[in-house]
């Protein structure tokens, strides 16, 4: 019951975060749906490959540490991808162009595609190594590695095809708030509004052709 509650607070958490972060509750919504999925594939395949005798993974303290840390895992990457999304929302409503949330989704999932998949990668190459010197051995980080790989794979592919399309579920074309501070490219970098340049390129060639 203990376990379970924490869970929950974690969900509930994070909703209210994302609520203060992005000022919409959608978000918050779409990252905890992702993040139940996480955590419920990850303990089917623990229980389905503990019950073949594949891996020795209980369900314990050890578990429900790891189900904590899948979550905290993900919600980061689901985290940056929602990130992405605001800034370039924020940035076609300063230049004034004209994207479908959809399109704008596509686009953000993308621009972040390559560090999230890098991040994974990296980080997994650590939970493999942990998990081949303890297998078979019974011990609880042989647990909490299988379930860490399971859980790390889940939380990719669930920001990606969980979380995105139920934002995009959820839009209602609500007006964006664009903050009264310009943005300084010097402070903040270079930021590479793909929709905007392709608008200035079709209003360049608009203009060519009328000359």
């Amino acid at each position: 019951n203990a376990a379970i509650g924490a869970l929950i607070l974690a969900w509930v958490l994070i909703v209210f975060y994302l609520r203060v972060r992005f000022n919409e509750y959608k978000y918050g919504l779409a990252a905890v749906v992702a993040l139940i999925h996480d955590v419920m594939v990850t303990l089917v395949v623990v229980i389905m490959f503990n019950n073949m005798g594949w891996v020795s993974a209980e369900i314990g303290l050890a578990m429900i540490a790891c189900f904590l840390t899948i979550i905290g895992y993900s919600v980061n990457d689901t985290i940056v991808v929602f990130d992405r999304i605001r800034e370039n929302r924020i940035e076609n409503a300063r230049n004034n162009v004209d994207e479908s949330f959809r399109s704008l989704i596509n686009r953000s999932l993308n621009q972040t595609l390559s560090r999230t998949v890098l991040t994974t990668v990296l980080t997994l190459f650590v939970v493999i190594a942990q998990f081949v010197v303890n297998y078979d051995s019974g011990s609880d980080l042989e647990a909490f590695a299988f379930a860490m790989m399971v859980g790390m794979i889940s939380g990719v592919y669930s920001t990606m095809y969980i979380a995105a399309p139920i934002l995009i579920w959820m839009d209602k074309g609500d007006p964006v708030e664009v903050p009264d501070d310009t943005r300084n490219a010097e402070i903040e970098g270079a930021f590479d509004n793909e929709a905007h340049h392709l608008a200035l390129a079709g209003e360049e060639a608009a203009a060519r052709k009328e000359q």
